[in-house]
This record gives structure tokens, sequence and C-alpha cells, in this order.
């Protein structure tokens, strides 16, 4: 009868009614006749779904018609039996399976899933708001306990809203706008009480407050938060001073506590003022990592890594989805305002699932036939993605949203393909792309990118989830990934901002570190085209290749490491010329002295070069004064200055002086205050002119003083009187004319190159040892990149 004293001890610390003891205790044996369950551990979740369905019927009796208090509510079971709400979900559906619960139950659970499912996500991205609202108010959240305060003061005011009109937040975008007039209105009463001892009198106007700036960062419409906080908010406000006068404040924990507990015990199976407890039963299991970033990176916005700029849709997502109903909510608590998103969904869900006859087309052209590659492909990501997905995703979700999400991410990898193989056909007068179709490398790479685009459009972008998971589950390399993420975003339309955005982050995040991992075939390629030890020791004939993807991605590197170091600089008040010298270190610490990047973030190179140049001109500026700014800018991260390589879990200090300063020492020495060394051009794009259809200006890359006539042509005179040179003169231009008009005409470069080769067919080879067919063809360039490589064969 061990079960019988555990059952008894476990009722006695709940405080459960004799009463209800019994009923549970009768339905607990009917069931422990059906379960194979025998210890302490795994019998507790048992009992409390026995507790929980004897609760509900008693609460929900059909006589009664009406809803009574439970003598035990479902968060204080959890609580005491220390198992958290998800686990709780897990149990309740294997004990309905062999326990008949009736209707009573069943509606309360879907109702208690909706309920959790809405506030864990909002609950989530109410972390990452608060930090925005502490950086811009340093006075008053200058210590742990009061950004603490601030915190639950908000979230205690958002549930309070929520007691006393639950109707309204049963929708998450309502739910979330309201939590953001909820923070407004602390925060300025917060301001008031430090600035003048009072803050009673209600807010007028969001203008007034940090709502604009909160709702630009979370690209949140400020007409929609305005149209919540007059039609909701503010009468909830006005309301609660009505009845309560001034004896209590909205912004008192202890009034608010107090005024919640009421609420609570009312009506409330979820006490959701447990969120705050990390250990405790309501709190998401996220992945170890990705909290670190998340809990570091303060005054970012992202999923799992910082200076993520997604929109508020990518940050939602059901805990937890076992049934329709919660399928449903999984489905349509993500706002569908924009335009772009909705069409896009609706454009991959009315497609077919099946290559169109363009594609296909293609694949026949070329001289060997992609189609069962492909299609051997396709099938092995397919059950990588689903495995991977489900045994990553945080929530029991819809079984079928891992299949949904691969088959509308098929569709749009086969549409983003055409759509880049059509325009390729128009611009080159060919067909042919054997070498591209036939690389595995480029198919998973741009599957790769749809399931990304995907998932965030569907608001699936958990930290579990986040970008570089895909990468390790479909083991692709970051470099490769890269390759394609320029021309998806040219060749799809249908992508709305906040998607390009996603996309654009996640390649920062590979030009900053993902793509300079010990093994990446970026290192092989530097070694070859950019040999940092002994550039001579290169054949020349190997020297002359030049690699545009390589040339494209080290482009992009310099512009983002440029960006970064001068906004830094910004805020740390350094003169332009000062800017221009550690412009000048980074960029010999990139080009010349690349290994440094080995397994190491490139923010920590600029910051290295802010410190050595600054101390060098004798203008020192302390480490922990740069870090400090460091800290508070968008795309920081702790990693950088905390542990700065996967191999040796150095400080950033320690990174300098250890290995920095060592490899960099004669090139910082250039810039001591005697010596003039010249200054590297800051990395400049190609600018659009406006009215101009596909035409831009890009920066000079050759010296005006230069010859403008090969020295390796003829030169011509003309004008002078006739004579025997001349004649000998105009039978050289005839000549020259003849073999212009007999000549090969010039093949233009093909814009979707995926890596680079010998010229020997129309197609890309790979150097990451994915294939080894030398191919010609296509480096996938995209909006910028592409519009750069014309530019550069226009000056040609």
């Amino acid at each position: 009868m061990e079960a019988k004293e555990w059952f008894d001890n476990f009722c006695q610390q709940v405080e459960l009614e004799e009463k209800c003891k019994e009923k549970a205790w009768n339905v607990w044996e009917s069931v422990s006749l059906k379960i194979q369950e025998t210890s302490k551990n795994t019998l507790i979740p048992w009992f409390i779904c026995a507790i929980y369905v004897t609760n509900c019927d008693t609460r929900f009796n059909s006589a009664q018609q009406s809803a009574t208090k439970s003598s035990c509510s479902l968060s204080k079971l959890l609580r005491e039996a220390k198992i958290s709400m998800v686990e709780f979900f897990k149990v309740v559906k294997q004990f309905s399976s062999v326990w008949k619960v009736g209707s009573p139950v069943t509606d309360h659970l879907t109702e208690v899933k909706k309920t959790f499912c809405i506030s864990a996500a909002l609950f989530h991205k109410f972390q990452r708001v608060m930090p925005v609202v502490f950086r811009g108010c340093q006075d008053l959240c200058d210590s742990e306990e009061r950004r603490e305060t601030l915190s639950k003061t908000c979230w205690l005011l958002y549930l309070v809203y929520k007691g006393w009109n639950s109707n309204q937040v049963k929708e998450l975008m309502t739910a979330f706008n309201l939590l953001l007039c909820c923070v407004d209105y602390v925060h300025n009463k917060f301001v008031q009480q430090l600035q003048t001892g009072e803050g009673t009198n209600i807010q007028e106007s969001v203008h007034d407050g940090i709502l604009p700036n909160l709702c630009e960062e979370l690209t949140v419409p400020l007409s929609n938060v305005a149209l919540i906080y007059s039609q909701h908010f503010k009468p909830f406000l006005e309301k609660f001073f009505e009845v309560q006068g001034n004896a209590r404040n909205l912004v008192k924990i202890g009034d608010l506590n107090s005024i919640y507990e009421e609420v609570y015990t009312r009506s409330g199976d979820v006490d959701e003022r447990d969120f705050f407890d990390k250990n405790g039963y309501l709190w998401i299991p996220f992945n170890q990592e990705a909290s670190k970033v998340e809990h570091e990176s303060a005054g970012t916005l992202n999923g799992g890594t910082p200076c993520t700029n997604t929109s508020l849709h990518d940050e939602f997502q059901p805990v937890l989805d076992s049934s329709k109903a919660d399928s449903e909510l999984s489905r349509n608590s993500f706002p569908q305002s924009s335009s772009s998103l909705t069409d896009l969904r609706t454009t991959l869900e009315e497609r077919s699932h099946l290559p169109g006859q363009e594609l296909i087309r293609f694949w026949g052209s070329c001289r060997r036939n992609p189609l069962s590659l492909i299609q051997a492909k396709l099938t092995s990501i397919q059950d990588c993605f689903l495995k991977g997905f489900d045994d990553t995703a945080v929530c029991e979700g819809d079984s079928n949203i891992s299949i949904q999400i691969f088959v509308l991410a098929k569709k749009l990898y086969y549409r983003v393909m055409e759509a880049m193989l059509l325009a390729e056909e128009k611009r080159l007068s060919c067909s042919d792309f054997s070498a591209l179709l036939n690389s595995e490398a480029f198919h998973v790479s741009l599957l790769a990118c749809s399931l990304e685009v995907v998932m965030a459009d569907k608001g699936l972008s958990w930290p579990t989830l986040a970008f570089p998971w895909i990468l390790g589950i479909l083991k692709l390399e970051a470099f490769d990934f890269f390759k394609v993420t320029e021309s998806f975003i040219l060749h799809e339309p249908l992508l709305n901002s906040s998607l390009i955005k996603h996309i654009n982050r996640i390649e920062e995040q590979v030009l900053e570190n993902l793509a300079w991992k010990l093994g990446s075939p970026l290192l092989k390629a530097m070694e070859i085209y950019h040999p940092h030890s002994d550039p001579g020791a290169v054949g020349s004939v190997q020297q002359q290749k030049k690699s545009q993807p390589l040339d494209l991605f080290l482009r992009r590197v310099n512009q983002l490491a440029y960006h970064r170091l001068t906004t830094l600089c910004n805020k740390l008040d350094i003169s332009d010329t000062l800017v221009g010298h550690m412009w000048t270190c980074l960029e010999q610490s990139l080009k010349l002295q690349w290994q440094l990047m080995v397994d190491r973030h490139l923010d920590q190179m600029f910051l290295c070069a802010v410190y050595a140049i600054s101390k060098v001109v004798g203008k020192e500026i302390q480490f922990k004064q740069i870090v400090t700014v460091y800290k508070r800018l968008p795309f920081s991260s702790a990693q950088v200055y905390k542990g700065t390589s996967c191999r040796e879990q150095q400080s950033i200090i320690e990174f300098y002086n250890k290995v920095y300063m060592v490899t960099m020492k004669s090139t910082i020495l250039q810039f001591a205050p005697n010596k003039n060394p010249p200054v590297s051009p800051a990395p400049r794009s190609a600018v659009r002119v406006p009215g101009k259809k596909n035409f831009y200006l890009s920066p000079l890359r050759s010296s005006p003083g230069e010859t403008l006539t090969p020295k390796s042509r003829s030169s011509f005179s003309f004008g002078e009187s006739p004579g025997s040179a001349d004649r000998e003169s105009l039978s050289r231009i005839n000549a020259s004319v003849r073999a212009a008009v007999h000549s090969q005409p010039k093949v233009p470069q093909k814009r979707l190159r995926f890596d680079d080769c010998d010229q020997t067919e129309p197609g890309p080879v790979l150097t990451n040892g994915h294939s080894t067919e030398k191919e010609t063809g296509s480096h996938l360039n995209g909006t910028r990149g592409s519009k750069e490589e014309e530019e550069k064969e226009d000056e040609s």
C-alpha cells in the first residue's frame, strides 16, 4: 500500500478536501489497473491527473450550471509536485487514454492550454522587451532590484487587467498590445514618481511615453497599440480609479498582488506570477545557450542571437499543442496585417507541390538531368528535418506541423529556383545549367533557406529552432548557405520586410562568426586565394584565379566590420582621423592575418583595433570603457568579451595580450605619432541613381591618371598627310576589324555562380567537397553582390 501512503501525503501537502480526496483515490484505483508505473516519482503525476479530473467534475457539475471555487488549484498541485506545465499536459494526455474524462474536463483543459500558450509566448517576448525599457532609463533602473521591481509591476498590471477583462485578451496580438500599454503606463508612473514624487494622472496620449520607441524597435504599428489604449486600456484605468479611488495604487507591487490574488482565487487555475520563477512549473525549457544569449544581450529583441530585428509574429509560437483547438491557436494567433506575408503564404498554399513545367524544361536541357539527384536529396532532407524538428520542438505541437512546413518550403524552393533560372536564361540566352543543378550543396542551401523563411513566416522561430539550427540538422556549411541568401531575396518578390530582415540578420551571423569555424570551406578557400603565410609561395597561375563567392563574402565582411567599427567609435567620440587608422588596422587583420578570425567573432577584431590604435597614438581608452559601450550596442554579443574562442575560452583582454598583439604588433606600430602610414579607404556600396531602373554608381576602382589605351594595343593617328606609314596603319585597322568580326563574342559572366572552377563547362565546381566536377557557372550573388559584379564587368 505504498501508493496509498504516497497519495495521502501528497493530498495533505496540497490541503485537499476529504471528499475530493476520496473521489480522486477512486479514480486512481481504476486507472492503476491499466498502467505499469510503480515508483513514487512516476506515480505523482498520475495522482495530479486524478485530482485534477475530480476537481473539474466537482467545479463544473452540469447540475450546478455554474463553476464553483476549486478546493485545490492546478498551480498548487504542480508547484507542490515540482512538475512543469508541459509535463502535465503530456501525462494528462496519457491519462485520458485509459480513463474516460467528461466534457467538463476536456473543455477546461482546452481553455487552460490556450491560456498557457498565449501567456507563455507573451512572457517570452516580455523578457526581451524590458531590456529595451531599461536601456532608455538608466537612472530609474540603476540596480538589479529596481529592474526586477519594474518588470514585475508591468507584468502584474497586465495580469490584473486580464483578470478584469478576460474576454479581451484571448487573441495573442491584442494581448501583446495591451501588455505594451501596461509597460508604458508603469514606466511613466515610475519616472513621474522619481521626478516629482507623484504619479496618479492618466496619460492622455500614447505619444507622450516610450510606446513610440518600443513600437519602432518591435516593428509593431503604433496606430494599433494606440487604438487598444484608447478603446480598452484607458477605460480600464478610469474604471479602476472610479471603483478603488486612491485606496490602491496600480504601480505598487503590494496593491497589485492583492488585487490579482482576488482575481486568481475567484477564477484562476494558473497563477501567472509564477512565470518569474525560473525553476517553477511554468518555465519553458529553452536550450541553455539561447537562454544565456537572451539574458546577456540586454537591449536586443531577437529570438536567440543579438540584433535579430525580427518582427513580432516571428517570436510567437504556442508552447504546447496537442488538440485541434490548440492547432487553430497556432495558426491564428499571429498577425496577418502584412499583405506581403499573406500573399506569400497564399501563393505557396495554392501552388502545386510538384515542380513546374519550366523547371522540368531546365532539368531536361542539362547534359546530365538532375531529376534523380534532386528527388533523392529532397527525400533525405525531409527525413532529417522532420526528425530534427520533432525532437527539438519545445512543445507537443500539431503532429503535422513539421510536414506542413516542409511541404511549403519545398514549394518555395521550386518557385525560387525557377525564378533564378528564368532570369539567367533571359540574360545569357542559355538554358543549360548542368553544373549548378547537379550540385548537391546548391540544392541543400536553397532548401535550407526556404525552410528558414517558412518557419519565420509561420512564427516558429523559438530559440530551440533559431538559426543556425537548420544548418546543423542538414549538415550544411554556413559559407555555402551564404551563397544563396542574396539571390533568394532578389528572386522572391513576395518576401515582406520582416522576412528580408530575418534573412539579412542570419547572413550577418554567417559573416561575423559561423563561416569562420574550424574546418569551414571558407578557410580552405582563403588558403588558396589569400594565403597568409607566404604569398610568394603560391604559383602564379593560382594567384591569377579569382573566387567570386569569396570576394563577395570578404567584401560583405568588410562592410559589416566598418559599419560596426564606426558605430562604436561614434559612441566613444573618436575623431574621424583616428577612425581611419583603426579601420586600416582592422582591414589589415582581416586581409593579411585572417587566421585570427578562425573560431572567433568579427567584433573581437574591431574591439582590439580600437584599443590598440588609441593606445599607440597616445589617446588611450581603457578596455573596460570600450566593452561597456559595446555592450549597449544592438549587435553586441557576450561571447565577444567573455569567451573569445571555441578552442580557448579567454576573455577579450587575454585574447588581445596573448594572440592579437603578438600577431598584429608590426602593423599597430606603423600608426605611432612620428609615422604617417597610408589609410585604407572606407568600403562603399553601389548607389542607385534616382529615377533610373537598375542603374547604379560604384566607387572608382582605378586611378584617373592611368593610360586609357592599353600599351598592348596599337595606337592610330588620323588627319595627317598620306604616306606609306599611313597605308600600313590602315592595313592594321582593317585587319583588326576583320578579326573582331570573326572572333567569338564575349560571353557574359553568369550571375548564378555557386563557386569557382576552370572554365571547362558552364557551371560551378564546389571547393567544399560536395562535388569535384569543374564548371563555370554561377555564383548566387543577389541584390547587392550581383550589382557590384555587373559594375566590375562594365568597367573592364
